[in-house]
């Protein structure tokens, strides 16, 4: 039986390491895009982000039940040690779902805090035209010229 278990971890890990890697990709790409302000691409982006993340967390969420079937607790420590002495071949897909997995949480933090600089430059941008709008208000809603004249008479018949 420790056998085969061995064979299904080690399987599943290289499923959850492709879908990782696919997945770190994807927020690379997020990232790109943010920077160049491409929202149609970002659109697309995100809904592959979506299946994405969908499939990685339904293989996590196998890996983890594959190994509470034989480990007492998952903290790292217990997993390598199971993995040295029972499956050292996955060993190294183990350590490159970690460092995968960090890197997926530095380029998301990172693409939070662009988004979030984004949102402040549009709502100070928002907020000088609205302001400018106030003061000049050179049309009405209508789109009609809306020019203020202290005479009450037109320009051209002064």
């Amino acid at each position: 039986m420790q056998a085969t278990l061995g064979v299904t971890i080690h399987n599943s890990l290289r499923a959850e390491l492709t879908a990782l890697r696919s997945f770190v990709g994807l927020l690379e790409q997020e990232q790109k895009v943010l920077l160049a302000n491409d929202t149609d691409a970002l659109l697309q982006l995100a809904e592959q982000k979506s299946g994405s993340a969908l499939l990685l967390n339904q293989l996590v969420e196998k890996r983890t039940r594959s190994f509470l079937e034989i480990l007492p607790d998952l903290k790292t420590a217990t997993i390598l040690k199971w993995l040295k002495q029972n499956e050292s071949a996955a060993l190294p897909l183990w350590q490159e779902i970690n460092t995968l997995a960090d890197r997926a949480l530095k380029i998301n933090a990172s693409s939070g805090e662009l988004i979030q600089l984004k949102m402040q430059h549009n709502q100070h941008a928002l907020a000088v035209l609205s302001k400018s709008n106030d003061t000049a208000n050179l049309y009405g809603p209508n789109g009609q010229r809306n020019l203020p004249s202290s005479s009450g008479k037109p320009i051209a018949s002064v």
